[in-house]
């Protein structure tokens, strides 16, 4: 109720300088409603606003349901308007990674740097709007747009317009820029840093999908997507443009009206580089698997985990994407580059009880193959977090988080952080 009364208010205030008429609001029980306006009614109408406020493809920290919505006359559009306002400090202490919001265990410094064991920070850069369309036709069934972008700008520490996700759906069909279908959204746990777990897969790609539900329980999806790899070069080789896309694919199969699922996913990609003693271009491939779900174990106490395994998988791991690591050079005198492998876990718990949630998590991100990369390599890295989430309003939310990190690298030596971080967020 609450919400279809929102939408016919919002219906209302938009409609009123279109028709020329005024809106006269009685305070007992009359509303005199201009001809363009409509209330939302029907099976259709309640269809569009369920495909409004899905969370499909997106995280728990990022903001759903929208607080302006609007139909068009026949109530066969609808539009919504919505967004945060985030805003997050921290402290960390006992080893420090930065003053950015990313808790990432990469980039602890390894060993020690007795220098900078503190660092304070804030940011409001993942402040948020979006936009989202959704329509029907009677050949094509559902359709709809989404837009969504934040503030973070081209490098860290700097704010500025920068697009998040950009798609578009028909029917099964999807196109634009949003989650790679590697990854599986809804068993990711709610951080208030932005990394995540640093064995989570989470990567951001422009792609084309095809993912039909079959029944209520099971679905399936295949994509053709570009891919997003860097490499670690010598000077007898180099990286060239890639030619071929990435493929992932998954089936899952869902239960307890949505609220737990199983995901197999599966990946295969082909990467290009050049040896220049060779002067010949070549391809390395990779692949990868994932086993991914959620399960809600009693009312309210839900278990997350990932599994993830593969050759040549660095970009779509939280720790690893980024730095060079989906094609390596394992000598230095051949030209020749291969594709490391790598393991990523996690399991979390969440409880949700009313207006409040807590969660706990725990993640391992591992690197194989590592060749003559030397001593210094990252090995493996440790990642632990626990929170607590607060909504005193419908719409606004606070949060504190405790964040430990361990990185080790190839020689043994090894570097730790500890970090506390609060959010306050204000979704409309």
């Amino acid at each position: 109720m609450r919400h279809t009364f929102l939408a016919v208010a919002a219906a209302l205030i938009l409609a009123a300088p279109c028709a020329g008429a005024v809106v006269v609001l009685n305070p007992v029980d009359t509303i005199y409603v201009p001809a363009r306006s409509i209330a939302v009614t029907g099976t259709q109408s309640r269809d569009l606003v369920g495909i409004i406020y899905s969370r499909d493809n997106l995280y728990f920290n990022e903001p759903g349901a929208p607080r302006f919505l609007f139909f068009d006359k026949e109530g066969k559009i609808a539009f919504g308007i919505g967004g945060s306002v985030k805003g997050t400090a921290h402290y960390d202490f006992n080893g420090a990674i930065g003053e950015g919001p990313d808790f990432t265990t990469y980039d602890i410094p390894v060993p020690a740097d007795p220098a900078n064991r503190q660092a304070l920070g804030a940011d409001l850069s993942h402040s948020s709007i979006y936009l989202r369309l959704v329509g029907r036709t009677t050949r094509f069934g559902y359709y709809s747009a989404f837009l969504q972008t934040n503030f973070t700008g081209d490098a860290p520490g700097k704010y500025g317009f920068l697009l998040k996700q950009a798609y578009m759906t028909l029917g099964p069909w999807l196109g634009g820029l949003t989650n790679s279908t590697f990854v599986d959204v809804a068993a990711a746990p709610p951080t208030i840093e932005e990394e995540g777990p640093c064995g989570q897969l989470s990567v951001k790609q422009i792609m084309v999908r095809y993912a039909p539900r079959l029944n209520d329980h099971w679905s399936l999806g295949v994509a053709l997507e570009i891919p997003k790899n860097t490499f670690t070069t010598n000077s007898h080789n180099e990286r060239i443009a890639q030619r071929v896309p990435d493929i992932p694919a998954y089936v899952q199969y869902r239960w307890g009206g949505g609220n737990s699922h199983v995901r197999l996913s599966g990946l295969v990609r082909t990467m290009s580089y050049r040896n220049l003693l060779e002067q010949k271009n070549h391809f390395a491939n990779g692949w990868g698997a994932q086993l991914s779900g959620m399960a809600e174990l009693v009312p309210g106490l839900t278990l997350m985990y990932q599994a993830a395994y593969g050759a040549g998988i660095s970009s779509y791991v939280n720790d690893l994407g980024g730095n060079g690591l989906d094609l390596i050079s394992p000598d230095g005198d051949s030209g020749r580059m291969t594709a490391p492998h790598s393991l990523g876990l996690l399991g979390g718990l969440q409880y949700d009880w009313g207006k409040l949630t807590v969660s706990g998590s725990w993640s391992l991100c591992r690197l194989y193959d590592q060749g003559d990369m030397g001593p210094t390599t990252y090995k493996y890295a440790n990642y632990v977090t626990a929170n607590v989430f607060y909504n005193p309003l419908s719409d606004f939310q606070v949060g504190v988080e405790y964040n430990w990190g361990m990185r080790k690298d190839m020689d043994g030596t090894s570097g730790h952080a500890n970090r506390i971080s609060v959010l306050a967020q204000y979704s409309f």
